[in-house]
């Protein structure tokens, strides 16, 4: 008799337990930012930049990634890139600017529904329209390159690959890779 009440209070107390897990859950791992908002909110803010309405080409327009920001979490980061047609940021129209298609990225950083920090390229606010000086300049090159092909010989099969590092300058051509 003992242990049947024993087993009755074990039960309830591990039943009413995981009944409070299951309530509290999801409220414990709700994200503090809503992902579809905060993708609207920054092709908003970018399709009316200055930079982007200058002579930003639209269908190029392209969500790189988003998630929490690693220092604050609270903070919803989002890469975004798109072309424009000459080189340069915000209105340029008194500007005598190289007719060139550039290639952009723009860090935003969204809390609360709202923009904090729009840098471009590392160089550019386009929120406070300035230099940001503190970054060196991104390169629209990327930092390496890997373009791998592959050839078959009699016994082995080689591996060949072409690596271009933009910081060194260099450009390394590895074979014989197995």
């Amino acid at each position: 008799m003992k242990f049947e009440y024993k087993l009755i209070a074990v039960i309830s107390f591990l039943s009413i337990l995981i009944v409070g897990i299951i309530i509290n859950f999801p409220a414990q791992w709700k994200p503090d930012f809503n992902i579809v908002e905060d993708k609207q909110i920054a092709y908003n803010f970018t399709i009316s930049s200055p930079t982007f309405k200058f002579d930003g080409i639209k269908n190029t327009y392209f969500v790189d990634s988003m998630g929490p920001d690693k220092k604050n979490p609270s903070i919803h980061k989002i890469l975004v890139s798109f072309d424009s047609s000459h080189t340069g940021y915000g209105d340029r129209s008194d500007q005598d600017i190289e007719n060139t298609t550039t290639r952009h990225f723009v860090t935003i950083m969204i809390e609360n529904d709202k923009i904090i920090s729009a840098i471009m390229d590392d160089i550019w606010d386009e929120l406070n329209q300035n230099t940001v000086t503190k970054n060196k300049p991104r390169t629209n090159t990327p930092e390496f390159i890997l373009d791998f092909s592959h050839q078959k010989g009699d016994d082995t099969d080689t591996l060949y690959g072409v690596i271009f590092d933009s910081s060194k300058k260099t450009l390394t051509i590895t074979t014989g890779l197995n």
